[in-house]
Protein backbone atom coordinates (compact mmCIF):
# COMPACT_ATOMS: atom_id res chain seq x y z
CA UNK A 1 0.00 0.00 0.00
CA UNK A 2 2.78 2.67 0.39
CA UNK A 3 4.36 1.56 -2.67
CA UNK A 4 1.14 2.56 -3.91
CA UNK A 5 0.82 6.20 -2.11
CA UNK A 6 4.08 7.02 -3.52
CA UNK A 7 2.56 7.00 -7.58
CA UNK A 8 0.01 8.83 -6.38
CA UNK A 9 0.76 11.93 -7.83
CA UNK A 10 2.13 10.52 -11.19
CA UNK A 11 -1.17 8.35 -11.46
CA UNK A 12 -3.54 11.70 -11.31
CA UNK A 13 -1.00 13.49 -13.23
CA UNK A 14 -1.50 10.93 -16.05
CA UNK A 15 -5.21 10.66 -15.67
CA UNK A 16 -5.21 14.59 -16.25
CA UNK A 17 -4.13 14.31 -19.28
CA UNK A 18 -5.83 11.22 -20.18
CA UNK A 19 -9.27 13.63 -19.43
CA UNK A 20 -7.36 16.32 -21.91
CA UNK A 21 -7.46 14.05 -24.35
CA UNK A 22 -11.44 13.27 -24.15
CA UNK A 23 -12.15 16.81 -23.86
CA UNK A 24 -10.16 17.84 -26.87
CA UNK A 25 -12.12 14.99 -28.33
CA UNK A 26 -15.88 15.94 -27.43
CA UNK A 27 -15.30 20.03 -26.81
CA UNK A 28 -14.83 20.92 -30.36
CA UNK A 29 -11.55 22.55 -29.47
CA UNK A 30 -10.47 20.42 -32.65
CA UNK A 31 -12.78 22.44 -34.70
CA UNK A 32 -9.95 25.68 -34.16
CA UNK A 33 -7.38 23.30 -33.24
CA UNK A 34 -7.67 20.61 -35.48
CA UNK A 35 -4.11 19.77 -36.30
CA UNK A 36 -0.73 20.27 -35.41
CA UNK A 37 -0.30 23.13 -37.99
CA UNK A 38 -2.61 25.26 -36.55
CA UNK A 39 -1.71 24.46 -32.69
CA UNK A 40 1.98 25.52 -33.84
CA UNK A 41 0.46 28.51 -35.57
CA UNK A 42 -0.54 29.46 -31.56
CA UNK A 43 2.19 28.65 -30.27
CA UNK A 44 4.51 30.70 -32.58
CA UNK A 45 2.50 33.86 -31.35
CA UNK A 46 3.59 33.55 -27.78
CA UNK A 47 6.82 34.07 -29.42
CA UNK A 48 10.09 34.05 -27.91
CA UNK A 49 8.69 33.26 -24.33
CA UNK A 50 8.22 29.71 -25.24
CA UNK A 51 12.20 29.27 -25.84
CA UNK A 52 11.93 31.04 -22.33
CA UNK A 53 9.77 28.94 -20.61
CA UNK A 54 11.38 25.75 -22.32
CA UNK A 55 14.99 26.87 -21.17
CA UNK A 56 13.82 27.52 -17.71
CA UNK A 57 12.42 23.89 -17.77
CA UNK A 58 15.37 22.48 -18.43
CA UNK A 59 17.31 24.32 -15.89
CA UNK A 60 15.31 23.31 -13.41
CA UNK A 61 14.50 19.63 -14.07
CA UNK A 62 18.70 19.15 -13.90
CA UNK A 63 18.55 20.39 -10.19
CA UNK A 64 15.36 18.36 -9.39
CA UNK A 65 15.33 15.35 -11.54
CA UNK A 66 11.53 14.26 -10.28
CA UNK A 67 10.37 16.19 -13.85
CA UNK A 68 10.52 14.72 -16.74
CA UNK A 69 13.39 15.50 -19.19
CA UNK A 70 11.47 13.23 -21.89
CA UNK A 71 8.63 15.14 -22.12
CA UNK A 72 10.42 18.45 -22.43
CA UNK A 73 12.87 17.10 -25.15
CA UNK A 74 9.67 16.08 -27.18
CA UNK A 75 8.47 19.32 -26.70
CA UNK A 76 11.57 21.51 -28.09
CA UNK A 77 11.21 18.71 -31.14
CA UNK A 78 7.62 19.91 -32.15
CA UNK A 79 8.55 23.41 -31.32
CA UNK A 80 11.80 23.99 -32.96
CA UNK A 81 12.57 21.18 -34.85
CA UNK A 82 14.90 18.47 -34.55
CA UNK A 83 17.96 20.34 -34.58
CA UNK A 84 16.85 23.43 -32.78
CA UNK A 85 14.98 21.58 -30.04
CA UNK A 86 18.49 18.94 -29.93
CA UNK A 87 19.56 23.01 -29.58
CA UNK A 88 17.15 24.53 -26.96
CA UNK A 89 17.38 21.27 -24.66
CA UNK A 90 21.17 21.23 -25.06
CA UNK A 91 21.39 24.65 -23.57
CA UNK A 92 19.41 24.41 -21.37
CA UNK A 93 20.72 21.46 -19.81
CA UNK A 94 23.86 23.20 -19.67
CA UNK A 95 22.87 25.72 -17.38
CA UNK A 96 21.47 23.48 -15.17
CA UNK A 97 24.71 21.96 -15.38
CA UNK A 98 26.74 24.82 -14.73
CA UNK A 99 24.29 25.58 -11.87
CA UNK A 100 24.41 22.39 -10.36
CA UNK A 101 28.10 22.58 -10.47
CA UNK A 102 28.48 25.79 -8.74
CA UNK A 103 25.87 24.82 -6.11
CA UNK A 104 28.13 21.64 -5.37
CA UNK A 105 31.19 23.77 -5.00
CA UNK A 106 29.13 25.96 -2.87
CA UNK A 107 27.72 23.70 -0.22
CA UNK A 108 29.72 20.85 -0.18
CA UNK A 109 29.39 16.88 -0.48
CA UNK A 110 26.27 17.29 2.54
CA UNK A 111 24.54 18.95 -0.06
CA UNK A 112 24.88 16.82 -2.63
CA UNK A 113 24.16 13.95 -1.14
CA UNK A 114 20.66 15.33 -0.75
CA UNK A 115 20.45 14.20 -4.11
CA UNK A 116 22.20 11.22 -4.50
CA UNK A 117 23.60 8.36 -2.18
CA UNK A 118 26.91 8.28 -0.83
CA UNK A 119 27.64 4.64 -2.91
CA UNK A 120 26.24 6.81 -6.70
CA UNK A 121 28.41 9.79 -5.50
CA UNK A 122 31.73 7.36 -4.66
CA UNK A 123 31.21 5.24 -7.76
CA UNK A 124 30.71 8.67 -10.27
CA UNK A 125 33.80 10.03 -8.52
CA UNK A 126 35.54 6.92 -8.87
CA UNK A 127 35.22 7.06 -12.98
CA UNK A 128 36.70 10.74 -12.96
CA UNK A 129 39.48 9.63 -10.89
CA UNK A 130 40.15 6.94 -13.64
CA UNK A 131 38.95 9.01 -16.79
CA UNK A 132 39.62 13.05 -15.60
CA UNK A 133 37.20 15.37 -17.19
CA UNK A 134 36.13 12.63 -19.93
CA UNK A 135 34.82 10.46 -17.41
CA UNK A 136 31.69 12.75 -16.99
CA UNK A 137 31.08 12.04 -20.69
CA UNK A 138 30.68 8.34 -20.22
CA UNK A 139 28.43 9.00 -17.26
CA UNK A 140 26.21 11.51 -19.57
CA UNK A 141 26.01 8.65 -22.57
CA UNK A 142 25.58 5.66 -20.81
CA UNK A 143 21.62 4.80 -20.13
CA UNK A 144 20.45 4.85 -16.66
CA UNK A 145 23.82 6.44 -15.65
CA UNK A 146 22.83 9.46 -13.38
CA UNK A 147 23.62 12.46 -15.85
CA UNK A 148 22.10 15.32 -13.15
CA UNK A 149 23.71 13.59 -10.16
CA UNK A 150 27.08 13.74 -12.29
CA UNK A 151 27.19 17.55 -12.72
CA UNK A 152 26.33 18.00 -9.16
CA UNK A 153 29.74 15.01 -8.62
CA UNK A 154 31.72 17.08 -10.73
CA UNK A 155 31.13 20.43 -8.20
CA UNK A 156 33.03 18.33 -5.71
CA UNK A 157 36.08 17.94 -7.74
CA UNK A 158 38.95 19.99 -8.55
CA UNK A 159 38.71 20.23 -11.89
CA UNK A 160 37.75 23.40 -13.40
CA UNK A 161 34.12 24.07 -14.30
CA UNK A 162 34.46 24.14 -18.18
CA UNK A 163 36.61 21.02 -18.27
CA UNK A 164 33.56 18.95 -16.53
CA UNK A 165 30.76 21.11 -18.21
CA UNK A 166 31.37 20.47 -21.72
CA UNK A 167 32.20 16.37 -21.60
CA UNK A 168 28.67 16.30 -19.95
CA UNK A 169 26.63 18.31 -22.05
CA UNK A 170 28.62 16.61 -25.23
CA UNK A 171 27.21 13.32 -23.69
CA UNK A 172 23.66 14.04 -23.38
CA UNK A 173 23.29 15.44 -27.18
CA UNK A 174 22.50 11.17 -28.47
CA UNK A 175 19.77 11.52 -25.87
CA UNK A 176 18.65 14.90 -26.25
CA UNK A 177 18.89 14.25 -30.73
CA UNK A 178 16.60 11.06 -30.16
CA UNK A 179 13.78 13.10 -28.13
CA UNK A 180 13.83 15.90 -30.47
CA UNK A 181 13.35 13.37 -33.65
CA UNK A 182 10.26 11.94 -31.77
CA UNK A 183 8.95 15.42 -30.72
CA UNK A 184 9.66 17.18 -34.13
CA UNK A 185 7.69 13.37 -35.90
CA UNK A 186 4.91 13.45 -33.58
CA UNK A 187 3.22 16.01 -35.91
CA UNK A 188 2.18 12.78 -37.95
CA UNK A 189 -0.19 11.54 -35.18
CA UNK A 190 -3.52 13.53 -33.77
CA UNK A 191 -3.40 16.14 -31.18
CA UNK A 192 -5.44 13.73 -28.82
CA UNK A 193 -2.72 10.86 -29.33
CA UNK A 194 -0.26 12.76 -28.42
CA UNK A 195 -1.63 13.70 -25.25
CA UNK A 196 -2.35 10.29 -24.57
CA UNK A 197 1.12 9.32 -25.40
CA UNK A 198 2.40 12.20 -23.04
CA UNK A 199 0.51 10.65 -20.63
CA UNK A 200 1.74 7.36 -21.57
CA UNK A 201 5.26 8.95 -21.15
CA UNK A 202 4.58 10.32 -18.00
CA UNK A 203 3.78 6.83 -16.12
CA UNK A 204 6.42 5.78 -17.71
CA UNK A 205 9.17 8.40 -16.74
CA UNK A 206 7.69 8.23 -12.87
CA UNK A 207 8.46 4.59 -12.93
CA UNK A 208 12.12 4.98 -13.83
CA UNK A 209 12.34 7.34 -10.94
CA UNK A 210 10.59 5.33 -8.17
CA UNK A 211 13.45 2.80 -9.43
CA UNK A 212 16.18 4.57 -9.91
CA UNK A 213 18.28 2.68 -8.19
CA UNK A 214 18.22 -0.37 -9.11
CA UNK A 215 18.63 1.39 -12.83
CA UNK A 216 21.51 3.07 -11.91
CA UNK A 217 23.07 0.09 -10.02
CA UNK A 218 22.53 -1.41 -13.82
CA UNK A 219 24.35 0.94 -15.39
CA UNK A 220 27.52 0.90 -12.17
CA UNK A 221 27.27 -2.96 -13.52
CA UNK A 222 27.63 -2.24 -17.44
CA UNK A 223 30.60 -0.04 -16.74
CA UNK A 224 32.24 -2.71 -14.21
CA UNK A 225 31.94 -5.03 -17.64
CA UNK A 226 33.67 -2.59 -19.55
CA UNK A 227 35.92 -2.02 -17.01
CA UNK A 228 35.23 1.64 -16.76
CA UNK A 229 36.17 1.47 -12.77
Amino acid sequence: MEQLKKFWPLLLGAAALVALALWIRTSGVLDRFGDWNALATMTEEVGGWMIVFLLAAQVVQVLVPVIPSQLLGMAAGFLYGIVGGTFVSWFGTALGGILAIALARRYGRPFVEKHASPETIDEIDAIARRFGSWGFFLVALIPFMPTDIGCFVAGLTALRMRSTIIPISLGRVPGLLVLSYLGATSKEISLEAMVLISAFTLIVAGILWHYRERLEGLGHRVMQRLKLY
